[in-house]
């Protein structure tokens, strides 16, 4: 009895497969200290990627518009716009989104924030508003244990 229900659990779960619900992050591009360097005031459109490397120091804006932000250092942005795009926090850096102007951060579908390190947003954040889709949604992942997302804002 005990063979025969022990094989009809191997063949159970051999033959189904079992999918996980959960989005996972892709891997983070690499930094290399070769790549294209931000610039302060830069909006990065679709195709353009930009690398952040150094020590903490904080750039008045940015807006992305389908580009791709890779942190890997310290940066804080101070007028920071996200109509759509990706952001990787590579592991040990920190990416902070300032106060800033206006009343908050609103992500307007198809943006994509991974966080392998530490993110922080000091100001209300709208992750929906009328803006995202469920072929446009906005995402913010943090892809390992030792990530912190960090937000002392109600929203």
């Amino acid at each position: 009895m005990f063979k025969t229900s022990f094989f009809f659990l191997l063949l159970f779960f051999s033959v189904h497969k079992i999918f996980s619900q959960c989005l996972i992050a892709p891997s983070p591009p690499d930094c290399t200290g070769t790549e294209a360097l931000l610039v302060d005031d830069e909006t990065l459109n679709t195709g353009t990627t930009r690398w952040y490397y150094g020590g903490a120091v904080t750039m008045n804006s940015l807006t992305l518009n389908g580009g791709t932000l890779v942190v890997c250092g310290d940066l804080t942005i101070d007028k920071f716009y996200m109509d759509r795009g990706t952001i990787f926090v590579r592991p040990g850096a920190r990416f902070v989104i300032s106060s800033g102007i206006g009343a908050g951060l609103i992500l307007r579908g198809d943006s994509y924030i991974y966080n392998y390190g530490t993110c922080e947003i000091q100001r209300n954040l709208s992750l929906e508003n009328g803006h995202a889709t469920a072929a446009t949604p906005n995402v913010i992942i943090n892809a390992t244990a030792s990530s912190v997302f960090k937000m002392s804002n109600q929203y």
